[in-house]
């Protein structure tokens, strides 16, 4: 029995799906701990005085 080639590809199609949900979702969280590391060097760069946000007046 052969397979249909438009049902062969949504299945292999859809196979994919949940490995790029876990790849995109790995990503995501792996941006937002960089994001937040990199906030937080900034705020403790700030509060020491060596950084400033914004220039004085």
């Amino acid at each position: 029995m052969r397979t249909i080639p438009w049902l062969r590809h949504f299945t292999t199609g859809f196979a994919e799906v949940p490995l790029l949900a876990y790849a995109i979702a790995q990503w995501t969280a792996l941006s937002t701990y960089a994001l937040n590391a990199i906030v937080e060097i900034i705020d403790v760069s700030a509060s020491n005085g060596r950084w400033r946000l914004s220039r004085p007046k």
